[in-house]
């Protein structure tokens, strides 16, 4: 009888552990899928158009991965006004599943402020304060805290201090947008106010824009000038 409880109880509690691991597992196999830690950071802002209004302004995403990534249900944040992509008017692309090299273009639908700066961050969800939700995030014009930049610096996204000073790409003229040019895009890297140029509008085309005096960026590639 004792031999059989022993026997009993073993079992049991063989079961006990196998159970709890079962359900680490899970809960880590559900961790790495989480998509602001997967593949969802290969969507970067490519491009933005802040000089003009509500109906005129406008964000190219690309799609910077080797699988497709559904963003109908993300959002973008500036200077604190939010907006579902669900919402927005496309302006280039065919639908908010995009493939691998996709670029989409779409309305912003609110005034993103060319006069004393903005910022712009993209999310996987509306729950703004949790900087895990963030894709992506670039900050225009001034240092100030305008936005979202906390969160972007937490997340390693933005270069800067928390509640204080943070990175910013100057003001652009009236006919230009700033566009991404550098290295440092998707994965979530960290990128940098010197990874963007303001330059003549490319909607929905591949930026082929200068960086520096020595460097440029043609279709996905870098090279330096001799």
């Amino acid at each position: 009888m004792l031999i059989n409880s022993i026997s009993i109880c073993f079992h049991s509690c063989c079961a006990l552990v196998l159970t709890i691991l079962l359900l680490t597992t899970a809960a880590d196999t559900t961790l790495a899928s989480s998509p602001a830690g997967g593949l969802d950071t290969d969507v970067v802002i490519n491009e933005v158009f802040y000089n003009g209004n509500a109906d005129q302004d406008w964000i190219e995403l690309l799609n910077t991965g080797d699988s497709a990534i559904d963003i109908s249900a993300w959002w973008f944040c500036s200077r604190f006004a939010y907006r579902p992509l669900s919402t927005r008017t496309i302006l280039v692309g065919d639908d908010l599943l995009l493939e691998p090299g996709e670029i989409i273009v779409l309305s912003t639908g609110i005034d993103i402020d060319g006069s004393t700066g903005a910022d712009m961050g993209l999310y996987i969800t509306n729950s703004f304060g949790n900087s895990n939700n963030m894709v992506d995030f670039l900050q225009w014009i001034t240092p100030s805290q305008i936005g979202r930049s906390n969160e972007a610096i937490i997340r390693n996204f933005w270069s800067g201090n928390i509640n204080g000073p943070v990175d910013f790409v100057e003001r652009a003229e009236p006919d230009e947008s700033v566009a991404f040019c550098g290295i440092n895009s998707g994965g979530g890297l960290l990128t940098l106010s010197s990874d963007f140029v303001n330059s003549q509008p490319s909607m929905g085309m591949p930026n082929t824009v200068n960086c520096d005096e020595g460097l440029i960026f043609i279709a996905g590639f870098e090279s330096l000038l001799r």
